[in-house]
């Protein structure tokens, strides 16, 4: 899953499903409109709250089984995968190269610039 409102270099290829995971995250450094970051790593386990927080990226690579008893057909993905993340089922990486979250008129003006 990648999110539409973000330009990166990221190398998508190597992104793979750890055994006994059911995703896995990309994160970043946090940028100025998310200081406080959205999640923790040790090593490769994603952790909902940590000293050394890190923001999601927007791009994932979800097991289809993370879905299962999901009724709506619109949702927010965060407390899915917090509810996972809780269970140690969410592994991920800390990416450092360009990304740029585009989401806004502002952030699209500096992407131009």
């Amino acid at each position: 899953v990648i999110n539409a409102d973000i330009i990166t270099s990221y190398n998508f290829a190597p992104i793979v499903l750890a055994e006994n995971s059911l995703a896995h995250l990309v994160l970043v450094s946090n940028p100025d409109h998310n200081e406080s970051g959205d999640f923790g790593l040790d090593g490769d386990l994603v952790l909902n709250e940590s000293s050394q927080m890190h923001t999601f990226s927007g791009i994932s690579l979800l097991s289809p089984d993370i879905f299962q008893g999901v009724n709506q057909s619109i949702f927010s993905l965060a407390p899915l995968l917090r509810k996972f993340i809780g269970l140690g089922l969410v592994k991920g990486e800390l990416f450092l190269g360009k990304w740029l979250d585009v989401g806004t008129i502002e952030r699209l003006n500096k992407a131009d610039r």
